[in-house]
């Protein structure tokens, strides 16, 4: 069963591993930098930094891959509110839309593949 962490409990593993394996300290304005900008502060998608300090700390991402027409409100608010880190890229912007999502959570994971990839299904599960 994966871990349930709050985007703040997250944060402090990360840092606490980079502190004890490499004797980085992180201030809180590189912590920030590891996150997308978001209305929503408890929005736990990561920039490709955050995704690689991740990765560093062992933080295992399942990485599933598909295409979309284009990208709803809808898909976006949903993903935004799902309660693990992920990576989302996007690697074209004509039709269909290719994209890349990393998640680091087992059964979200699984989810995801019994939907085929179906990203819009999927991200209609964690709308408030």
């Amino acid at each position: 069963m994966s871990e349930k962490l709050t985007k703040f409990e997250w944060e402090e593993k990360i840092a606490s591993y980079h502190k004890t394996t490499y004797g980085v300290s992180f201030e809180q304005a590189d912590i920030k930098t590891w996150w997308q900008p978001q209305t929503d502060s408890t929005s736990m998608r990561l920039t490709l930094l955050g995704l690689h300090y991740f990765e560093q700390a062992g933080i295992e991402f399942h990485k599933y891959e598909g295409d979309i027409q284009y990208w709803t409100g809808s898909i976006i608010i949903g993903l935004s509110h799902m309660l693990v880190p992920f990576y989302l890229e996007s690697t074209t912007t004509t039709r269909p839309i290719h994209f890349k999502l990393y998640l680091a959570d087992d059964e979200y994971a699984m989810l995801l593949m019994l939907m085929d990839n179906d990203i819009e299904t999927f991200a209609k599960g964690f709308k408030k």
